[in-house]
């Protein structure tokens, strides 16, 4: 073997470690040399890459999930252990790899590599009752649409034609789900982005029920942007997003509203009619 291709090798080989390297401390969160942001045209980090479109790059694979959540997998530079790391955004990910020199690939469920949508699609579900007693139910997660299919939450559930968009990035804040019941046995959820809201319903918390009535929390449902209230009034960050309404029902008999989340006015005034009341705004969507 020759120096000059003993050294190519050697070379390439350096190379490859410390590419390694950059990725497993990107993982650890260690200080930046320097800031960019992510592509403003595509939200994207300045470094992904398609692997089939760049063969010679070995980047750091990221999964994105269906709430919009980025987070990789990886082994560490220790041992056969995994690692992971939950990346809320495409800034923090522009942050954590693209400022020190690493590539990004993105996957999906179906471990094809991928480049993300920019928007999440929020599905919403109904088990008919009667005016005000029908069960609304919104989600962006698959394991939630398995889990219905498969009949887990009861049979009589189906997917209506409303569908709510969220950003993927952006000015965010986790939209939490409660679900809670009461005497006459009525069960609904209540979804929230507000601080003081969260609280408040924390507060009505209890995981191990010994009455009828109870909420327990059920975690993040996904992001979304805020609401912002002045003078009585809420709104949305700019034009491009609308408010989310929530609003509750009482059937006959019961204490406990069940609540639906509508961003189509047309949709509001019709639930208005039918004795729903407007409970306030809940967090923001993409105008359609």
């Amino acid at each position: 073997m020759s120096d000059e291709r003993n050294r190519k090798m050697h070379s390439s080989t350096r190379f490859a470690h410390l590419k390694a390297i950059v990725s497993a401390l990107s993982l650890c969160g260690l200080p930046l040399a320097h800031a960019s942001a992510p592509d403003p045209a595509t939200g994207l980090p300045t470094c992904t890459v398609l692997p089939a479109q760049a063969p010679g790059v070995a980047p750091v694979y990221i999964q994105v999930d269906a709430q919009g959540n980025f987070y990789s997998t990886q082994f560490t530079t220790t041992g056969a252990n995994l690692s992971s790391r939950v990346y809320s955004s495409s800034n923090d990910l522009q942050t954590a790899l693209c400022d020190r020199g690493a590539k990004i690939a993105f996957w999906g469920a179906d471990a094809v590599a991928t480049l993300p949508g920019s928007t999440i699609e929020v599905f919403e579900y109904v088990l008919r009752g009667s005016a005000t007693g029908s069960n609304y139910f919104i989600s962006s997660k698959d394991e939630d649409f398995v889990f219905i299919q498969r009949g887990g939450a009861g049979d009589g559930w189906q997917l209506t034609p409303l569908r709510l968009r969220l950003p993927r990035v952006g000015d965010l804040v986790p939209v939490h789900r409660f679900l809670g019941a009461d005497e006459a046995g009525t069960v609904t959820h209540f979804f929230t982005a507000d601080a003081g809201e969260f609280a408040t319903w924390m507060g009505k918390v209890n995981t191990a029920p010994t009455s009828a009535r109870w909420w327990t929390y059920e975690g993040v449902a996904f992001s979304a942007p805020a609401v912002t209230t002045s003078n009585g009034v809420a709104t949305c960050a700019n034009s491009t997003l609308t408010p989310v309404f929530r609003v509750s029902g009482i059937a006959q008999g019961a204490s406990q509203p069940k609540y639906r989340y509508v961003a189509n006015a047309a949709t509001l005034t019709s639930l208005q009619a039918m004795g729903y009341r407007l409970d306030g705004t809940a967090f923001c969507a993409i105008r359609e």
